[in-house]
This record gives C-alpha cells, structure tokens and sequence, in this order.
C-alpha cells in the first residue's frame, strides 16, 4: 500500500478515535457533574460560623476594628467551604477524565495512573481553585467593576485550576512527556475554563435571576446543576479534543 493511501486509511481511524474520546470523556463530565450536585447539596454549608462570628453579627454598630475581623472571618469561612466542596468536585472530575483517557488508551496501567493522578491533583486544584475563587470574590466586591464582570472572574478562576489539574492528570496518566501536547492540553483546559466563567454568568444572571449566581457557590438546586453541568461539558470537551494521541 502507498504511503498516500496508508494516510488516507488512518484518517477515518483518528476520526472515530476523536468522537468515542468526546463522547467518553462527557459521560464522565455527566457522571462527574451528579456526583459534584450531590456533594454540594450535602456539603455546601459543612463549616458553619464560629462564636466570634455570632457575637460580631450581634452588634448593631461596629468599629471598624470589629468590622474588619468580621470581614475576614467571613472570608475564611467562606474559603473553608468553597475549598471543601470544589475538592471533592474536582477529585471527582479529574480521577474520572483520567481513568476514561485509560478506557480510550485500552490501558490498565494508564486506567489507574489517571484515577490516581486525578484524585491526588484534582482534589488539590479543586481546593486551590475553590479558595481561590472565595479571595477573588471578596477582593473584587469594592472595586467599582461591573457586577457582570466580577461574577465572570470568580467563576473563571475556580474553573481554571480544576481544569488545568485535570490536564495535568491526563499527561501523568499518559506519560507523555512532548512539550507540545502538554501545552496543547493545558492551553486548552484553560481557555474552556475561560469560556464557562464568561457563559455562565450573563446567561445564569437572566435564566436564574431570583437565585444568587455570582457567589463562588451558585444558590439553587437547578441553578447549580446547570453551573456544574456546563462548566464541566465544555471543559471535558477541550479535553478530548486536545488529550494525547501517540496511542490512536
């Protein structure tokens, strides 16, 4: 067979390979995405406020000394449970992209080292990412920028770690060690990360406008449903799109 011919036969071959790779990788977002819902409903508020918080609310008018511990008590809180949640979302999310880049690779070892590499780094982006995003809407909230555009950079930057430790996942899994491909995959789970923050928060603002859209951790069950439902489609999609193929 000619070398033309040999290249022409190997284009159908990547093409399916690409389209059971997407499809793989979002039932896992599906998967994830039950998982994740689940997990906020039962550990949304897992850290409650401490007595000194209560004691501060008590307090019809506070100094400003007062005032500021209560600020930054509330910032902790709110990091203690945003960290928590996207953890375990993010463990989640990443164990699962890692072990179907195994399922697409027809490799066990690759199978585990995905589900290891992605509960390991993804529960430690999903931390980083959800602590992240608690500083970023605290920070933000007296800056005098667009409501809009705040919303769109807390969702964005708890998105992009999860997204880039679950690219980081996937290249452990895979051992690929080309320069291109891992700045390929992670170039790529960055800007999906982008995309979900700056989709979510206009469309969210009018589909859901009784629920609270702009807080690190959306309010409303169908609300933070279709939060996690698109966010994690459209990363899983990058994904697959840009994971490594040395193996197809």
């Amino acid at each position: 067979m000619s070398e033309s011919a040999e290249k022409h036969s190997g284009k159908p071959a990547a093409r399916s390979g690409n389209v059971a790779a997407c499809l793989l990788f979002c039932v896992a977002a599906m998967l994830s995405t039950a998982g994740a819902w689940w997990i906020l409903q039962r550990f949304e508020h897992v850290f409650q406020p401490t007595q000194r918080m209560t004691e501060l609310y008590s307090i019809t008018h506070r100094n400003p000394a007062e005032a500021d511990e209560l600020r930054i008590l509330e910032r902790t809180l709110a990091c203690q449970n945003t960290g928590f949640v996207l953890g375990l979302t993010g463990m989640l999310f990443a164990a699962l992209l890692g072990f179907s880049q195994g399922l697409i690779d027809r490799s066990f070892p690759v199978c585990v080292f995905g589900f290891v590499a992605g509960t390991l780094l993804g529960g430690l982006g999903g931390v980083g990412g959800g602590c992240l995003s608690a500083f970023v809407d605290d920070g933000i909230q007296d800056s005098g920028l667009d409501e809009m555009f705040r919303n769109m950079l807390t969702h964005t930057s708890s998105w992009i770690v999860i997204a880039a430790t679950a690219a980081l996942a996937i290249l452990i899994a895979t051992r690929r060690t080309s320069w291109t491909q891992s700045f390929r995959i992670v170039f790529a789970a960055v800007a999906a990360a982008m995309i979900c923050g700056t989709i979510y928060a206009p469309v969210a603002a009018v589909v859901f406008a009784d629920e609270e859209t702009g807080a690190p951790l959306p309010q409303g069950d169908v609300n933070q449903l279709a939060w996690l439902l698109s966010s994690m489609v459209i990363i899983s999609f990058a994904l697959a799109r840009a994971r490594p193929r040395n193996a197809e």
